[in-house]
């Protein structure tokens, strides 16, 4: 009975906000107190049922309930009362400082619980550096705020939980979550996965469909650990079969599902915040977006079949592989009305709409065309579980967020980023790789603890203004940022599409993880790239981007070579060596694009030379090499 009362409470309070959010995508967002208050409170509501659902003992369950209550009046406050709250700028009543205390205590309990402690302790150091700064000496020393006038400006201003990352997650996190459940509702991912089936059976097939899936399914869903759990479902069977080990399949699935945070038209929550704090449209983020995303998958897919080839050759995996599927006739004309949203969202973000009214109408199309076919039909049931999986799914994203936005707060009252912007400045001593090497490293620290967009919001408002300084545009600085932000979904502790992948295939974690971090190795040098090669950004001429993108195709060609040691056959150590040189050649940037010319004229030699080779052992021994 208890089962069914929550399952009623969370389905009735999925069903009441979903509507009020559609509602207001629909029209005009509210204001950032009330939407944003909104959004908290069905974050803070779905936290809770999850924890009642957890807890076992009935005292439990009703201690969890009375903390929801407690937790949700504040909230409740702001949305009745944002005008008021909104003239006063900051200057709590009584009642309402304790309110603030209130809901930043619940932010940091949610985020311990539910995130990590590291993210909660994080947190806390943030706001006590904010309060106790006149203690501190130096240049890291500022006046510091009363506790008085900190809760108010956490509690009571769209500078504090109520800024821009809190903004991003009420508005488009939410659209684009709704449309993608929508999408999976009415099979538009079945369309993508079947249709991909051909490909099995080519050598390494199903490893770089799971690849290729994960891009396509990416454009559509934006989140890493859901698209690990559903391509990883959907091809556990096909990769065991074809002879991959648990930890090689999930690390295949992983490092393709890192990849939806970086696939436009449909990215991450950490795409809309960059497009936010550099003041530009979604539209110029996908745009910028799409070839460097494109080149993380074709690494990914260079990768899988060369290393799959190696493995073949020694005879751990299947040379060939038998797949049933429906023939694209039937598959296209049973489904093929349900790409439909996906041409919509990309053809209004594309337009420069918003993204939020851009996914509104692909939401709008998701349920016109579902009518077409039986198949894909929605009826009521449907759509209000559609509605619940979108806004649970965005629970953990949303308390990360809360307490994300409480650093930003914490960083701009502060004055924190530009101190640490001048640090990374002495540090670099003006060099521009060095300073990128240092952010880098602030990425993967930061990321192996924190949620990617948390990771990318905490270096992008501390240290990224470093990078402008030195000449780097605005735009590659933060998608520098936003991709090494993006591989803490693969590198431990906190890697939840890894995790994801290691549930579905039953492996062990680390040794996933290695290969996870081995087979996006190339796939690390694309962030490089395009920092020190604009024109990869689509920065520059059609015949400057067309050149980049043609010789880092290459390079990462002959950088998968490298790290495999396989290209027809195994190759020598020196080879290897040889492959890894081109590849550094043909990806160091150089203006006049001679060292391109070099590596391409040494990649096109060698790799003749193997493939004579290879014939030749051909023609001497009947078997494959």
């Amino acid at each position: 009975m208890g089962m069914d009362l929550l399952w009623l409470v969370s389905r009735t309070i999925a069903i009441v906000y979903g509507l009020i959010f559609l509602y207001s995508f629909l029209t005009y967002t509210f204001d950032p107190f009330l939407q944003n208050s909104l959004f908290l409170q069905m974050v803070f509501i779905f936290a809770y049922l999850r924890l009642i659902k957890k807890a076992r003992l009935l005292y439990m369950k009703v201690a969890l309930a009375l903390l929801a209550i407690v937790s949700f009046i504040p909230l409740a406050y702001i949305s009745l009362n944002y005008v008021d709250v909104a003239y006063r700028a900051g200057i709590p009543t009584q009642i309402e400082f304790v309110f603030g205390v209130v809901t930043i205590t619940a932010v940091i309990s949610l985020t311990w619980v539910l995130i990590g402690r590291l993210l909660a302790i994080i947190t806390l150091i943030f706001i006590l550096y904010s309060y106790l700064g006149y203690y501190i000496p130096g240049m890291w020393g500022h006046g510091g705020y009363p506790l008085n006038m900190l809760i108010g400006y956490f509690y009571m201003t769209r500078e504090g939980l109520w800024s821009i990352p809190m903004s991003i997650a009420a508005t488009y996190v939410v659209a684009f979550n709704i449309m993608g459940s929508l999408l999976h509702r009415i099979k538009t991912t079945k369309i993508i996965i079947d249709g991909l089936s051909p490909l099995s059976k080519v050598k390494g097939g199903p490893g770089v469909v799971a690849v290729l899936s994960n891009m396509l399914l990416g454009m559509v869903s934006g989140s890493a650990p859901e698209n690990a759990a559903l391509t990883g479902t959907t091809f556990k069977p096909l990769l065991s079969s074809y002879g991959y080990t648990p930890e090689r399949s999930a690390a295949i699935i992983s490092t393709g599902a890192a990849g939806a945070l970086i696939m436009p038209p449909v990215m991450g929550a950490a795409a809309f915040l960059m497009a936010d704090l550099l003041g530009i449209t979604y539209r110029d983020i996908v745009i910028a977006a799409f070839l460097p995303g494109f080149l993380y998958f074709a690494a990914l897919m260079i990768y899988v079949y060369l290393d799959s080839s190696s493995l073949i050759a020694k005879g751990i995996l299947k040379s060939t592989l038998k797949v049933e599927r429906q023939s694209n006739f039937n598959l296209i004309k049973d489904y093929g009305h349900t790409l439909i949203p996906l041409v919509v969202v990309t053809y209004f973000i594309l337009l420069g709409y918003s993204p939020t009214r851009a996914a509104m109408y692909a939401i709008i199309a998701s349920i016109a065309v579902s009518l077409i076919k039986r198949t894909t039909r929605l009826n009521f049931k449907e759509f209000v579980e559609a509605i619940h999986e979108a806004l649970d799914r965005v629970v953990f994203l949303g308390v990360a967020i809360a307490a994300a936005s409480l650093i930003y707060s914490s960083v701009m009252m502060t004055g924190l980023g530009l101190k640490l912007s001048l640090t990374i400045e002495s540090l670099s001593a003006g060099n521009i790789f060095i300073a990128l090497v240092l952010i880098m490293a602030s990425c993967i620290i930061l990321g192996m603890g924190l949620p990617a967009t948390v990771a990318y919001l905490i270096v992008a408002i501390t240290i990224a203004s470093a990078v402008v300084k030195l000449g780097i545009p605005p735009i590659a600085a933060h998608m520098f940022i936003f991709y090494f932000a993006t591989f803490s979904t693969i590198t431990p502790p906190v890697a939840l599409a890894l995790y994801t992948a290691c549930g579905v295939f039953n492996s062990d974690i680390m040794r996933s993880g290695y290969h996870a971090i081995r087979m996006a190795l190339p796939a690390f040098i694309v962030p490089f790239v395009f920092a020190l090669r604009p024109s990869l950004l689509a920065l520059g001429t059609p015949l400057e981007i067309t050149t980049s993108f043609i010789a880092c195709l290459a390079g990462f060609v002959s950088a998968a070579i490298a790290v495999t040691g396989y290209f027809f056959r195994h190759i020598s150590v020196f080879e290897r060596m040889v492959y890894g040189v081109i590849s550094i050649l043909i990806l160091l940037p150089e203006t006049t694009y001679l060292t391109d010319v070099i590596g391409i004229l040494m990649l096109i030699a060698i790799s003749t030379a193997n493939v004579i080779f290879y014939r030749g052992e051909l023609k001497r021994s009947p078997l494959k090499i």
